[in-house]
Parts: structure tokens; C-alpha cells; sequence
């Protein structure tokens, strides 16, 4: 991405500014409280919408409205982001002279998904906001940690981190408790394999008794009958 230009109309202590900017580093010069700051305010505003102070205050003492203007260069194509604030006009984004996004919210998430960042990665590790620079390089070695961790961003990813530590110790816990669960239901599924299995023996073992007892009958039926023979006789 490359701004060419910025326009800012009311923009706290600008009336109408206009900056155009060329292709490399472009150096801002100006004593304190020219409007130096405001300048990366405006356009951290435009893109993002990002509001260092409450919106009241980003409009100049004494104006009813306020705007923001920046054109900018993406993978070749032109754009010009216009943020508006006021009763008669929106906020619009267009791409080569043609609008392609309206309305403060749509112009916000259509210029995150073209620039692949949102404010919030803006500010950590684009735009460092006045001071932090001098506090980074002024403090101990834990306050130096702390400025730098807000500059990159680090201080989130720890944070993220620790989150992530507790919802994996719960799941674990959780996945600990579904093996034991497991291990008892395999041990339960043995046994009642155990317990089928003998089942079947008994079943043939008493299929054996039965088929010995049918064979005795036999037996004695024969011999009840060679009693009554000799008998006879």
C-alpha cells in the first residue's frame, strides 16, 4: 500500500490540510502542536476508523463536520477512501473513480480484507503513537519490555496464550477422564466376552448331560424289557 495524498477538513487543529506524498520515506516536519500527530490520527480514522479520543474532539473547535480524504495505491490499482462526519454525506470507498464500498462499517471491513490488517495490527506494529518510541528507549529493561510488547503486539499474544494454556489443561483433563471411561468399558466388554464364552460351555456341557441321560433311558427301557422276558419264561 501507497498513500499519495491526504486531505484532512476539520480534523482537529487542521482547517484544510493537503499532503501529497511520493513513492519512498516522506518526513513530516513541524514544531509541537502543528499537527504532526494528527496526521497519522487522520489516517489511522480513514482506514480504520480508529478514534484516539472520543469523536467530538477529532472535530475542530468551532466546525459542524469533518472529513478525511486518502488516496492510495494497492497491487497497482488506485483507491480513495473518503470518512466523512456529518449530517449530509457517508463515508464511501472507491476503487479507480468507482464506489465499491458505502457507509462507515462496510468501508472499515472492506479495507481490512484489501489491506490483509485491522486497526488493532495498524497500531502494534504500523503506526508507534507519540512517545512510546522515547519510553522504549528511556525505561528499564521491564518497562522497555512492556512498551515493546504493546508496539508489536506481544503483550496480546501472551495473554492469548495463557488463555489457550487453561482451555487445553481443561480439555486434557476432559480427554483424561473419556480414557478412563474407555479403559473401564473395554474391561467391562472382556468380561461379558468371559462370561458369553463360558455361557456356550455350559450350554454343551449340559447338551452332554442331556444326551448321557437320554442314553440311560435307553438303557433301562432294554433292560425292563429283558426283565419281563425272563419273567414270562
Amino acid at each position: 500500500m501507497i498513500i499519495k495524498r491526504i486531505e484532512l477538513r476539520n480534523f482537529k487543529s487542521h482547517k484544510h490540510s493537503i499532503l501529497k506524498l511520493d513513492e519512498g520515506i516522506s518526513v513530516i516536519l513541524g514544531e509541537n502542536g502543528s499537527g504532526k500527530t494528527s496526521i497519522l490520527e487522520a489516517i489511522g480514522y480513514a482506514l480504520f476508523r480508529l478514534q484516539p479520543v472520543k469523536l467530538e474532539q477529532l472535530i475542530r473547535r468551532g466546525a459542524d463536520d469533518m472529513s478525511v480524504i486518502i488516496d492510495f495505491s494497492l497491487r497497482g490499482e488506485d483507491y480513495k477512501v473518503v470518512r466523512y462526519r456529518g449530517k449530509q454525506k457517508k463515508t464511501a470507498l472507491y476503487k479507480d473513480e468507482v464506489l465499491i464500498a458505502l457507509g462507515d462499517e462496510l468501508v472499515k471491513e472492506t479495507i481490512e480484507a484489501l489491506l490483509g490488517m485491522d486497526g488493532t495490527v495498524f497500531t502494534s506494529a504500523i503506526y508507534a503513537r507519540q512517545g512510546e518510541i522515547d519510553s522504549m528507549l528511556t525505561s528499564r529493561s521491564g518497562e522497555r519490555k512492556e512498551v515493546m510488547g504493546r508496539l508489536i503486539g506481544t503483550q496480546e499474544l501472551e495473554e492469548v496464550h495463557k488463555a489457550m494454556a487453561e482451555v487445553i489443561k481443561h480439555f486434557s483433563s476432559k480427554l483424561e477422564r473419556y480414557h478412563d471411561i474407555d479403559n473401564e468399558i473395554k474391561s467391562k466388554s472382556k468380561k461379558i466376552i468371559e462370561y458369553m464364552g463360558q455361557s456356550e460351555e455350559f450350554k454343551i456341557k449340559k447338551e452332554e448331560v442331556r444326551e448321557k441321560l437320554d442314553k440311560s433311558k435307553i438303557s433301562r427301557s432294554e433292560l425292563e424289557k429283558e426283565i419281563i422276558i425272563v419273567r414270562e419264561i
